[in-house]
């Protein structure tokens, strides 16, 4: 059946334009919690994504190539835009970026089962450029949440962000995981910042369309002693700014996450955690949800 697909992802609502709305959503299972399924969900949309364009690659070498195992990705200048071709082994789909950001087109049927994975990058890409204007920043983060509060704990692949979550959760009762790997943070137009769940959440299953008021961003390093300290400055900026999600060949692009990054910083208490895997280490974290 042709439609819209309408989802609300950090209060921001993007449309997908089907030639079979039922399969297309079957090719988007961890945005199921994100769905609008009623008239008043609806509201103003940040952008649409379409398919079946007949999308060629310019004669010119790429301007970024990178990997997120085991999808290749590499990135085009073309007249239209930026053009991005995603591979995995002999299969490739491509994506068109917009200069106004508002319309999206890929050559994805939007109802083959074997372009799941590219349908999700495709709309995570999307979202990440789109939401950046309106102060939006998606995070490699493990965010834990408790009575509306959230803190994120942010670091390199193997510190023990997952790992301190789940600790949270064994010792500190009414705390709940809200994303693991993929949060999305935005400074709302009161100026507070809060932190929202995500249809991507790394390896963990975490796909759940909740919110909490961000109070502290924390980057963890493995240590034999636990301690806690604030951070402030450019070292804060930096490890905050490594953490978001960038299109390094998109200048506007970075532009808008430096101003984002820079006023996050100065908006939430960032800390540094030296730890251990243990409660002692969460009792010391705990402390900054009061």
């Amino acid at each position: 059946m042709r439609g819209e697909l309408a989802y609300t992802i950090a209060e921001h609502r993007l449309v997908i334009e089907t030639p079979d709305g039922a399969q297309t959503e079957r090719l988007l299972p961890s945005f199921t919690d994100f769905l609008c399924k009623a008239e008043r969900e609806q509201g103003n949309i940040l952008f649409r994504f379409t398919g079946n364009h007949l999308l060629s690659l310019p004669q010119v070498p790429p301007v970024e190539q990178f990997t997120r195992h085991p999808f290749r990705y590499a990135v085009y200048d073309t007249d239209l835009g930026k053009l991005i071709r995603m591979s995995r082994g002999v299969q490739h789909h491509h994506l068109l970026l917009p200069a106004d950001l508002h319309h999206f087109r890929s050559d994805l049927t939007l109802a083959d089962t074997s372009e799941s994975p590219f349908l999700n990058s495709f709309l995570m890409i999307a979202f990440t450029l789109a939401a950046a204007p309106p102060k939006t920043v998606k995070l490699h983060a493990s965010v834990i949440e408790r009575e509306g509060k959230a803190i994120l704990f942010l670091g390199s692949s193997g510190t023990g962000k997952s790992t301190h979550t789940r600790l949270w959760e064994q010792h500190i009762p009414g705390s709940r995981l809200l994303n693991d790997d993929e949060p999305v943070v935005r400074i709302m137009e009161d100026g507070s910042v809060w932190v929202f769940g995500s249809p991507w959440s790394g390896s963990t299953p975490c796909y759940r369309n909740i919110s909490a008021e961000a109070v502290a961003l924390v980057r963890l390093y493995q240590h034999p002693e636990n301690k806690l300290v604030q951070i402030k400055g450019v070292t804060a900026f930096t490890a905050l700014f490594q953490s978001a999600a960038i299109l390094r060949s998109d200048e506007q692009h970075r532009e808008r996450l430096f101003g984002n990054v820079t006023e996050l910083a100065g908006k939430v208490p960032f800390y540094r955690l030296d730890c251990r895997p243990d409660r002692e280490a969460v009792m010391l974290s705990v402390r900054l949800m009061k």
